[in-house]
């Protein structure tokens, strides 16, 4: 039996990239002698479902995604690296956490001098392009929790705080790695964001409560003429799923273009799952074609298991093969604008709307939103 006692309760870890303290919070527990560890993100609570114990060390599969926390424990604290054991991305970076500690970011509770609560348009910039973001923050005294809405999506759950003239967020899912600090001036946001070991960009922000972002059906596109879909690949008991077939025949379907990598897709689906399991004996069928970073199927496999598995998704996930591939591998599609991408058929199999991004909870209002619309077209399309 490992003899390795780890304490129980909250944990404050750091993260180190780009020279900077990328903070984070975990709290661990344990049932039926069995250790249970949530990652914690403002009100998000995410469960770590491999945790393994070898001497010393501590070993972490984090849940959906392909990387694993590998950490020697001593005295109440834990060192060691997050691994990605992907083909493509970071692959190390330095890990420790302490016990006991809650606060995220560590302050001394300067008061802050501007209250950020509200909605700021934002622009990302690096040497290459520019990007619009709406930042949507909720403040209780020094602390904050928001997101980034994009048109590929949101961010998802931020958490972090303001003091004084300093606003500092983060995240950590597992996969994504978000870092944003910034001085909040005369109104305005400015500062830096930071993204696993590599991508950096300045951010500005002012305050717009009329900000809007493109037409979400406006930005992936079809080739000129394209009405339908055809495709062929393998679910994940390897039978070919094609369409069009019988199974979709007289039914509304959706066609949802995913990753196993993708914080967004997982919003969604588990969304979709929801959607299919309050409208059982209606003509609605949702197929997902995931496309991976990698063409090995065996690989890709085990990575479209474990988002099912953490999703719930009752339905059809597909292997579609590489992601750098996905125009040849989908020739219909033009321009991919972002995952997730929906395409919604009426039950003749034509397609009739083609929606980039997915507004996941932490969007509040937003998520209610597209919600609503989402259901409001497929129920008329069902009813045609």
């Amino acid at each position: 039996m490992n003899k390795l006692l780890i304490a129980l309760g909250i944990w404050r870890a750091v993260l180190i990239i780009q020279g900077q303290e990328l903070p984070f919070n975990f709290e661990v527990s344990r049932f039926n002698g069995e250790y249970h560890i949530e990652l914690q993100n403002g009100p998000e609570l995410i469960p770590v479902e491999g945790i393994r114990l070898n001497g010393d060390s501590l070993i972490m599969h984090l849940s959906v995604y392909d990387a694993e926390i590998r950490a020697e424990v001593k005295n109440k604290t834990m060192t060691g690296k997050l691994y990605n054991t992907s083909s493509s991305g970071w692959h190390e970076i330095p890990f420790t956490a302490a016990y006991g500690i809650r606060q995220r970011f560590i302050t001394d509770s300067i008061p802050p001098t501007t209250p950020i609560n509200g909605k700021w348009e934002c622009y990302f910039q690096n040497e290459k392009d520019s990007s619009l973001a709406i930042g949507l923050f909720e403040q209780n005294g020094n602390k904050v929790n928001g997101t980034f809405l994009t048109s590929a999506g949101d961010y998802r759950f931020l958490e972090g705080v303001v003091a004084g003239d300093s606003l500092k967020l983060s995240a950590f899912d597992g996969a994504f790695i978000y870092l944003f600090l910034a001085k909040v001036k005369d109104g305005k946001l400015t500062g830096d964001f930071y993204s696993g070991n590599y991508y950096h960009s300045k951010w500005s922000g002012v305050k717009n409560d009329v900000i809007r972002l493109p037409d979400p059906y406006s930005i992936s596109k079809l080739k000129p003429g394209v009405e339908t879909l055809n495709f062929r690949f393998p679910d994940t008991d390897s039978n070919l799923v094609e369409f069009p077939s019988e199974r979709f025949r007289d039914k509304v379907t959706i066609v949802q273009l995913a990753g196993s990598w993708c914080p967004n897709c997982i919003d969604e689906s588990k969304y979709f799952d929801y959607f299919l399991k309050k409208n059982p004996d209606q003509p609605v069928a949702i197929t997902a074609l995931m496309f991976e970073r990698t063409s090995d199927f065996s690989k890709a496999i085990v990575n479209i298991k474990r988002f099912k598995s953490y999703t719930g998704s009752d339905y059809p996930l597909l292997f579609a093969g590489d992601r750098k591939n996905l125009r040849q591998l989908l020739p219909e599609m033009d321009v991919m604008g972002g995952y997730p991408t929906t395409i919604i058929l009426d039950k003749k199999g034509k397609i009739r709307k083609v929606h980039t991004g997915f507004n996941g909870p932490a969007t509040g209002v937003y998520f209610v939103k597209q919600k609503e619309e989402f259901e409001k077209f497929v129920n008329e399309l069902m009813a045609e």
